[in-house]
């Protein structure tokens, strides 16, 4: 009678996949500083991503775009509570 040897059902395809859907997860959670005026003024997000070690250009550039969005939403806020 053969030995019959069980190793689980996780093949070495799906342990790279969790290892690389575990760094994608760690690399979200990632939280940069939040750039102030001073930065954001007359910088490029990739000038902006030299300020902030491990940070992508593209990473700058739609943390930009949130904080655009956020200070839009406080503007129109700030408006609503004047009508």
């Amino acid at each position: 009678m053969p030995i019959k040897l069980n190793f689980g059902s996780r093949t070495p395809a799906a342990v790279s996949r969790e290892r690389k859907e575990g760094q994608e997860k760690a690399d979200r959670s990632r939280i940069l500083p939040l750039p102030t005026n001073r930065d954001i003024n007359g910088s490029t997000p990739s000038q902006l991503a030299k300020n902030f070690p491990g940070a992508h250009w593209r990473n700058v550039e739609k943390a930009m775009g949130e904080l655009d969005q956020l200070i839009g939403l406080a503007e129109v806020k700030r408006l609503l509570r004047e009508a």
